[in-house]
């Protein structure tokens, strides 16, 4: 049977068109392929790290740079190089798991367990040893977090892990995580480390609360305390006070008076040196008006007539006159 009467399908002449066409223009279709090649490797050779992110480089797998800042760049395509990017600015949140539940359970230092749940804020800061040195770098960084928990709750009361000590287990608790993290080198920064719930069991929560309520009544009642005593050692160092002000009033007019006393004796005694008799008879006659003031004077006459009484200095009082012998 002839051609004629078996003649090709059409997509078979078509493709047999298109060989005879590529064979005949040779020079142009490689040209053709050289340059669409071109584009492709120049379109995969050329990346952009934006601001806030960093990338790392890799060369045959292995790495070359792990800090490429934020601008246009270039590798090898065709699979020489690889580059990978992550954001460094931002900070990743991680919610620290236990083996068996989302919360952990812990034994303090006096022999109480609690249950805490941990929140983890972080910052990639070195891109290389985050992505290639550890296979998963969370999970390390919640182990470290966990190891860093039990040393730091070992140590200290129930009480103090509920309330007083919160803060600064929080401080503690990131700062041992962070520096078992650089030992390992795993590239990354704690930035806080947050008790999201920190509780005692609730099979014995009932039992801490009502000691709980209890320790607060007995700080009331010391404050109460001490308040009083505040208030009774104001009022007693404000009367002691009072005493030294009364005392050093009562001194100084003591010493004023001696002061007094001391010149006017200094005076009777320069002018009993110019006129001594005078002076004599100056303080005699003193002494008996203060003397008489107070006296009353009774004349005895001799023999047996009535005695006569003389008032000299004050009124006469009703006394009855006493009786010669």
């Amino acid at each position: 049977m002839s051609d004629r009467t078996n003649p090709d399908p059409p997509s078979v002449r078509f493709l047999t068109d298109i060989g005879d066409k590529l064979v005949r223009h040779r020079s142009r279709v490689v040209a053709a392929a050289f340059f669409i090649v071109t584009l492709v490797g120049m379109w995969q050779a050329v990346y952009t790290v934006d601001n806030g992110e960093s990338g790392a480089l890799l060369r045959f797998g292995g790495l070359v740079d792990s800090a490429i800042l934020p601008g246009l760049h270039f590798l090898v395509p065709g699979g020489v190089e690889e580059v990978d990017i992550l954001r460094t600015d931002e900070v990743f949140r991680l919610d620290v798991q236990g083996d068996l539940a989302s919360t952990l359970s812990y034994l303090t230092g006096d022999e109480n367990f609690i249950e805490a749940q941990i929140v983890v804020q972080y910052r990639i800061v070195d891109l290389g040893p985050f992505l290639f040195s550890v296979e998963d770098p969370e999970m390390l960084i919640n182990q470290a977090v966990r190891a860093a928990l039990l040393q730091s709750v070992a140590i200290c009361s129930v009480e103090d892990v509920l309330t007083s000590a919160k803060a600064r287990l929080q401080i503690e608790v990131r700062d041992r995580a962070q520096e078992a993290l650089e030992r390992l080198g795993v590239g990354v920064v704690l930035v806080a480390v947050n008790f999201a719930s920190v509780a005692p069991p609730s099979e014995v929560a009932p039992a801490f609360r009502r000691v709980s309520d209890s320790r607060a009544e007995a700080a009331e009642i010391i404050n109460r305390a001490r308040a009083g005593r505040e208030r009774s050692l104001r009022l007693a160092r404000g009367k002691a006070e009072q005493m030294i002000q009364e005392a050093r009033g009562a001194s100084a007019a003591r010493v004023a008076q001696a002061r007094g006393e001391t010149l006017r004796f200094e005076e009777l005694l320069v002018q009993s040196r110019s006129a001594r008799r005078q002076t004599r008879d100056t303080l005699k006659f003193d002494t008996l008006d203060k003397v008489l003031q107070r006296a009353t004077v009774v004349l005895l006459p001799t023999g047996k007539g009535s005695p006569i009484e003389i008032n000299l200095m004050g009124e006469r009082d009703n006394r009855p006159p006493p009786t010669s012998p």
